[in-house]
């Protein structure tokens, strides 16, 4: 059975996942990006077109992984958020 309120917040919080320009919120973030682009850069002249492919590949599984790991922790806040809320209005 769908439960279409959970299929909603999930939707809802991918949404807010995949709009969020983080180098805009983070200068930490942002710096961390900047130098993985250098590191990538400095690398892929020394590697062959199968090795470049590599790369590519690596760095999207990476950051598939770091994606589905946000999606999580993002989920797992804002139901813990939710949790707080409600305890709050039960002891009020």
């Amino acid at each position: 059975m769908q439960k279409p309120f959970i299929n909603d917040m999930q939707t809802f919080l991918k949404k807010r996942i995949d709009n969020a320009n983080f180098s805009e919120i983070s200068t930490s973030y942002r710096k961390t990006a900047n130098e993985i682009n250098e590191l990538i850069g400095l690398l892929k002249p020394l590697l062959s077109a199968e090795d470049q492919k590599i790369l590519r590949n690596l760095d999207d599984e990476h950051s598939n992984r770091l994606t589905i790991a946000l999606e999580i922790a993002y989920q797992q806040g804002f139901a813990e958020g939710l949790k707080f809320l409600l305890y709050l209005l039960t002891i009020l």
